[in-house]
């Protein structure tokens, strides 16, 4: 296989467009919102050598042909992870950012395939701080539902609030026309995996079923609520250590690339 290649896979018989890259044991990576499984080409590339990587687009993205509609909520992006996990050969190492790490922490709760390690950057498992400290609202977010109001500037104005909240304010503009493009051309699945994760109610001891070894990633810089939940998951779950990068916000995956994926390296490593 060449350094890296998308492939199309028929996983549960749907199209699933797929980044791939090495040979070895099987490693799956779980993009965040917005972005697509291209966020991980570069930690793909550096893992080849001992790894069968594979980072698949999740519903609504790239030619992954799922189906979905206006009313699909983070269930369906499960479905094709465990989907997809089952087609590797076990057991499988596990890695997501945000989003895609709250689908790999589900994933390896319900352990439905084997998981030999788990990491996540910045799991939005928001039922964790819901259970754990009674969350009613994002910090610095006054109401939740208006996170999600349409009547407020349609998606465009949604996706402001969302990448504002996540990076600081004004974030959103400081895009380049290119990355707004993107984030808009995906923009009503992102609204749908953002708000339905937002209303998430799986309480914190539902990931102590984890057994895997797990290695839990935040950023210096990074919103309270995200530390917190990585805090939380740390005391939650057996054996797992937490990591702090320094200087790094919630787009630590990619701003420190290098730091971030070196220690996905050394933990995916031990096996």
């Amino acid at each position: 296989m060449r350094a890296d290649s998308h492939t199309i896979q028929t996983i549960a018989g749907h199209p699933v467009e797929c980044i791939e890259a090495g040979s070895g044991p099987s490693l799956a990576l779980i993009h965040s919102s917005g972005l697509g499984a291209g966020q991980w080409r570069r930690l793909l590339r550096r893992l080849a050598p001992t790894r069968h990587a594979v980072a698949p687009f999740l519903v609504g993205y790239g030619q992954t042909g799922w189906p979905w509609d206006e009313t699909t909520d983070f269930g369906t992006d499960l479905e094709l992870v465990e989907a997809l996990l089952g087609a590797l050969v076990p057991p499988v190492d596990l890695v997501g950012h945000s989003y895609g790490g709250f689908l790999a922490l589900l994933a390896a709760a319900r352990a439905t395939v084997p998981i030999a390690t788990v990491t996540v950057y910045e799991p939005v498992t928001v039922g964790v701080l819901r259970s754990a400290i009674g969350f009613d609202c994002f910090a610095g977010i006054d109401d939740l539902d208006a996170l999600f109001d349409l009547d407020d500037g349609g998606l465009e104005g949604f996706l402001e609030r969302f990448i504002d909240y996540w990076n600081g304010v004004g974030a959103w503009w400081q895009l380049s026309e290119r990355e707004r493009a993107v984030y808009l051309g995906v923009a009503q699945k992102v609204y749908q995996e953002v708000k339905s994760s937002s209303y998430d109610d799986t309480p914190h001891d539902f990931y102590r079923t984890i057994t895997a070894p797990t290695l839990l990633l935040s950023g210096e810089t990074s919103p309270i609520d995200a530390r917190r939940t990585c805090d939380i998951l740390a005391d939650t779950i057996p054996g797992a250590k937490r990591v702090t990068v320094e200087g790094a916000g919630h787009m630590g995956r990619l701003s420190h690339g290098h730091r971030v994926g070196r220690l996905i390296a050394e933990q995916v490593g031990q096996r």
